[in-house]
């Protein structure tokens, strides 16, 4: 009958250089911490000065109104400015320009301006640029473009979209009021 107690004893010394491999290589993993000397302990403990906050940048608006027309404006005030819509509903109003420019108002449940939109049709003279929308500060973009700018300060966003600038660029500036 041969003996299993030789077989334990090497299982059991691998197992326990096993052990031993792992509990060192672990222990390399783990820093210990630095005490500090007691002349730079002093230094710790002082109080930081501090720092000044980066300063916040608030966008001001370029544009304030569409066309003359200011969001929370009232529909008699809008119409004073724009004439007879081509269409009104308790939601919006729509007026067509000449020119083939439009001018679609949406309006929020107290019937004040919400959101202006014009429309300038393609080829318009009358279509501003992308300057002429964010300020002079803005780079000036080619081809189809799109931009909007939030100015919670201000309580409301103004976008731009131009596309099929190839041809006829069709513009589209949008303020609305922000929720």
């Amino acid at each position: 009958m041969t003996s299993v107690y030789p077989l334990n004893k090497i299982f059991l010394g691998l197992a326990i250089g096993v052990c031993f491999c792992v509990g060192s290589v672990m222990a390399q993993g783990q820093q210990t911490p630095n005490t500090p000397a007691a002349d730079t302990a002093a230094k710790l403990e002082q109080p930081r000065t501090a720092e000044a906050a980066p300063a916040k940048t608030t966008l001001t608006p370029f544009v304030h109104s569409v066309r003359d027309v200011e969001l929370g404006m009232s529909v008699d005030d809008v119409k004073k400015k724009l004439g007879r819509p081509e269409v009104q509903d308790d939601t919006g109003l729509l007026f067509t320009l000449a020119g083939g420019d439009s001018v679609q108002i949406g309006l929020d449940e107290n019937k004040h301006v919400r959101t202006v939109a014009q429309i300038y049709a393609a080829g318009s003279k009358n279509a501003p640029s992308l300057k002429d929308v964010f300020g002079p500060s803005t780079e000036d973009a080619t081809g189809d473009t799109y931009k909007m700018e939030r100015y919670p300060e201000a309580g409301f966003w103004v976008s731009y979209s131009r596309s099929n600038s190839q041809d006829k660029p069709i513009v589209v500036v949008t303020m609305r009021k922000i929720s």
